[in-house]
């Protein structure tokens, strides 16, 4: 989450660039961490923004697009592939996971989707985590760069989300078993928390 130390990278191969240590390198830039595969159409929609974005911020920012190999779909042999057919469309580092270890360690099994992504600061710790097509990554990205972002917001914010997924989730399970008075009484809590909630808006109507 927002706040907490990065994880370090444990990987099998580097595809594309030099291998990264973010103990040695968090110090000396950013470094965002990339979950991706090349079956997700999501991802390979993702791969000329985040080079964009490497291009754009390459004296300030490292991008490292992990994927954990798997011989049924995302073989080691696909991913270089994919990565040799993008070429200079794909100018950031790429590198494979060892046996999930890299993922486990950043997405926790919270995450389901990917792409996603992690914003490392020089603190070694993440500034940011969510989806590379979010439209809001590159203020983010200019905020953080220049000095500019406020980190406890965005901790608070992060925070507040997960807190609201975690009563959703809840709720859903109220919801399958029909206890209809616990599930309004908890959208009435959620709006209390996020007034602007537009889930709970609707639901609530």
């Amino acid at each position: 989450n927002v706040g907490d130390p990065a994880p370090q990278l444990k990987i099998s191969e580097w595809v594309r660039g030099e291998p990264v240590d973010l103990a040695k390198h968090a110090a000396k830039k950013l470094h965002m961490v990339e979950f991706w595969a090349t079956w997700c159409p999501p991802c390979k929609a993702s791969v000329p923004l985040l080079t964009q974005y490497q291009d754009k911020y390459q004296k300030d920012l490292t991008i490292i697009g992990v994927t954990d190999a798997d011989p049924y779909r995302n073989s080691s042999k696909e991913i270089k592939d994919f990565v040799k057919t993008q070429g200079k469309n794909m100018s950031y580092t790429v590198a494979i996971d060892d046996r999930g270890a890299t993922t486990d360690a950043y997405m926790g099994g919270e995450v389901m989707g990917i792409p996603h992504a992690f914003l490392v600061g020089k603190d070694g710790k993440v500034v940011w985590q969510g989806s590379p097509l979010d439209p809001g990554l590159e203020k983010v990205l200019a905020a953080v760069v220049t000095g500019k972002y406020d980190v406890k917001a965005a901790k608070a914010v992060a925070d507040k989300e997960e807190e609201i997924g975690k009563r959703f989730a809840a709720l859903d399970r109220a919801y399958q078993m029909g206890q209809m008075i616990v599930v309004w009484d908890g959208l009435v809590e959620i709006m209390k928390l996020d007034p602007a909630n537009e889930m709970a808006m609707q639901l609530l109507t």
